[in-house]
């Protein structure tokens, strides 16, 4: 059953009617589509402390945040790259444990203040729950957020992120999703016990212990005129450079700017956070979503063919295309037409090269802002019998981060450089669409090559795909062991992974970073309870 639900700006949305046994979940409710889950980013927000009588405040409440998160950059640029589901679970009570309603409630989730002691740490009692949820309502889900109805500052990060709905909460989520998402560090100078030390240099993409100009890890957006390392003085503050202490770290340890998100709540994240945000997002997702038609393509004489090609669109289209046909290229829209006269009998290769020229990115060393895909097409005479043709009836090639080849197999050439090509005579009409509805099909082509054969990524915490023989698709979900999780492709033991961003020392002064929820598998990598400590510092 499906019913409208009518809101005002942009959040129109649809309500899917589910029921989950045993999990209080009676709605789920479509925030934001703008894709195929396969080619998006796929964001689960789930209410606790939300009664039935709570559920339109609990929408209002979902819409409040993500128009926060939005708002900051790079999210607002990329926002059509998400798609984003509201869960309508349902409480006996409002509010959480500890919180402004009192001591006791009775909520789906089992909210709590006070987890590890400190009395602004939010976890979940009953996190099995919400796990329940999202296996039988969203399974495509990548990321959680959970809205807490509970005025009282408080949340956390880690494997998913929990907020209140206090007025600065959607910053602590912001600052939390910053690491789940672009894997950045904490900025923070403060001092903190047995955080392990970076080897070599920082993983980390705003942390540095190497501050050499020429190879610093953000050296692109380093000006020859900003010393370093970088005065920590006011003058200095619009600057990228290296300003000394992060990631826990008075000395030794670097920070691209004076002050960001990563350090300080109220501020944007800076340019290299930015960047590292804008490559995370293109390591999930692809300039190219699809191709239309999907293989070669075989033409009589007088015949012609519509070339499309499928991206997802940034705010404001930052997509450049490239056609190339021959030794002839061209910038041009999503849609070529190609006529069989034009090219001549026999067998011909069009290419079309997609990059993002976002100005947030400077360095793109695994090429992740392009891709190119290419038609084979055979032009035969007229009335010819078409079994004859020696026509590869396969399926084209898509080659993410390659650079456009404009001389069949002799070369290739950047996307900058094919600006300044000769043009030659027309061998082709191009359609512009207004909308990405006209430019986009609805499901990108099984044999389109969109990943490597064998290839394993992550589809959730502890589920994985592997990409088929053809390179066309990827596979359907496969689930880790009972005590495995999901990293990097890879099912990895519980008790081998990293302890990720520590934020308190363990409440029996072990060596296990104290980071897992209650009831739940502990964090990933880079994403387990470090907002303890900035609750801590607050």
């Amino acid at each position: 059953m499906i019913r409208a639900g009518t809101y005002t700006g942009l959040w129109a949305a649809a309500w899917v009617f589910t029921f989950v046994q045993g999990a209080n979940c009676l709605e789920v409710e479509v925030l934001q589509e703008n894709g195929d889950p396969a080619h998006r980013i796929d964001i689960a927000i789930l209410g606790d402390g939300y009664r039935a009588e709570d559920q339109q405040k609990l929408t209002d409440d979902a819409a409040g945040f993500l128009k926060d998160l939005w708002a900051e950059t790079p999210l607002s640029q990329y926002r059509g790259f998400f798609n984003v589901k509201l869960m309508h679970v349902v409480s006996n009570e409002n509010g959480a444990d500890n919180g402004s309603y009192g001591a006791e409630r009775d909520t789906a989730l089992g909210a709590y203040y006070g987890c590890y002691g400190v009395d602004r740490l939010i976890c979940l009692g009953n996190a099995s729950a919400m796990w329940q949820i999202l296996s039988e309502n969203m399974p495509e889900y990548d990321d959680v957020f959970i809205v807490v109805n509970d005025p009282k500052y408080g949340g956390a990060g880690g494997p998913y992120s929990v907020l209140s709905i206090h007025d600065q909460a959607p910053q602590i989520a912001s600052h939390e999703y910053g690491h789940s998402l672009g894997a950045l560090a904490d900025e923070y100078s403060d001092p903190y016990p047995s955080y392990p030390e970076c080897d070599g240099e920082c993983p980390e993409p705003n942390a540095a212990l190497n501050i050499d100009r020429a190879t610093i890890k953000w050296s692109p957006w380093v000006l020859s005129s900003t010393p370093l390392p970088t005065p920590d003085e006011a003058a200095y503050d619009p600057v990228v450079g290296a300003f000394e202490g992060a990631r826990y770290q008075l000395a030794g340890v670097y920070r691209p700017v004076r002050v960001c998100m990563m350090r300080r709540l109220g501020y944007d994240f800076c340019p290299v956070c930015a960047e590292a945000l804008v490559r995370a997002i293109y390591d999930r997702t692809s300039v190219v979503d699809g191709v239309s038609p999907p293989g070669s393509v075989q033409l009589e004489l007088g015949e012609s063919v519509d070339l499309v090609v499928e991206t997802p669109l940034p705010s404001p289209d930052t997509m450049e295309i490239t056609w190339i046909v021959g030794d002839q290229a061209k910038k041009g829209v999503r849609t070529k037409t190609i006529s069989a006269s034009a090219l001549g009998l026999g067998n011909h290769a069009v290419k079309v090269h997609v990059r993002d020229t976002t100005n947030l990115v400077r360095s793109d060393p695994e090429g992740r802002l392009t891709a190119t895909h290419t038609w084979e097409i055979a032009v035969v005479p007229a009335g010819s019998d078409t079994d004859d043709t020696g026509a590869d009836t396969g399926g084209g090639d898509t080659d993410t981060g390659a650079s456009p080849d404009t001389g069949g197999d002799s070369g290739s050439a950047s996307g900058s450089d094919l600006a300044d090509k000769g043009t030659g005579a027309p061998l082709d009409t191009e359609t512009s669409h207004g909308s990405v509805t006209d430019s986009q099909t609805d499901t990108a082509p099984d044999d389109t090559r969109l990943c490597e054969p064998g290839a394993r990524r992550c589809a959730g915490l502890f589920e994985y795909e592997v990409c088929a023989g053809d390179g066309g698709s990827w596979g359907e979900g496969r689930y880790c062991d009972a005590d495995q999780r999901c990293e990097n492709g890879e099912c990895v033991d519980l008790a081998e992974e990293s302890a990720g961003h520590l934020g308190l020392a363990p409440p029996d002064g072990g060596d296990d970073c104290g980071c897992r929820f209650p009831g739940e598998p502990s964090a990933r990598a880079k994403g387990a309870l470090s907002l303890v400590w900035k609750l801590l510092r607050m």
